[in-house]
């Protein structure tokens, strides 16, 4: 199964998660500083970003990254990056469940359509001024999908969804990649074979 087709299966889940959890919009979630809302409509944006960079025009120029280059290019402890990220997901969330649902169910139609007439080497310029392969990015809306459901489903208490396995399968693979190239081979080895010798391997 390639790529596109794992992430608009992963995708297809994210409207029923949104609107399971609408009863519990407005409480906090697992997150510091997001409600259950916020945290759910960001969940949502993992689509509606796609549908965004599809519809643009590819670029002219650019040397792509893949999809851990990408989430590396960031200082991910910035806090200015957090705080938009922050206010961005609290401002779709304050839009309400139904109108958040209406909209990803809306992108998902979209990136349907504009995945299934993208060429294999499609790329996107896509958010922060990094270039990449439409595939790759697609990998890191994998990852957000997977790592927010966790929180998501850790904030009710209850599971949402079932993730397809190669769902899981591509997050890990970015996220082990991620680990490797922030902490090098020794501690991610540690960690998964060295409980005694096992360090902090978190990269997001």
């Amino acid at each position: 199964m390639s790529v596109r087709s794992v992430f608009l299966e992963t995708a297809a889940l994210v409207p029923g998660v949104v609107d399971a959890v609408a009863p519990e919009w407005d409480r906090p979630s697992a997150l510091d500083g997001w409600s259950v809302g916020g945290l759910a409509a960001h969940f949502a944006r993992g689509i509606g970003t796609v549908a965004g960079y599809v519809r643009e025009a590819p670029p002219a120029g650019g040397t792509a990254v893949d999809a851990a280059g990408y989430f590396l290019h960031f200082d991910l402890a910035d806090p200015t990056l957090r705080e938009g990220v922050l206010r961005r997901g609290i401002a779709a969330g304050d839009t309400g469940p139904d109108s958040v649902v209406a909209k990803a169910t809306e992108d998902l139609a979209t990136v349907t359509e504009a995945i299934d007439r993208s060429a294999p080497d499609r790329q996107l310029a896509v958010f922060g001024g990094v270039v990449m392969g439409l595939d790759e990015y697609l990998r890191t809306r994998l990852v957000e999908l997977v790592v927010h459901l966790d929180d998501l489903e850790t904030s009710v208490g209850r599971e949402l969804a079932v993730m397809p396995g190669r769902a899981v399968d591509e997050a890990l693979g970015v996220l082990v990649t991620m680990a490797e190239r922030t902490h090098g081979p020794r501690p991610l080895i540690r960690a998964l074979a060295r409980r005694e010798r096992a360090g902090s391997i978190a990269v997001l």
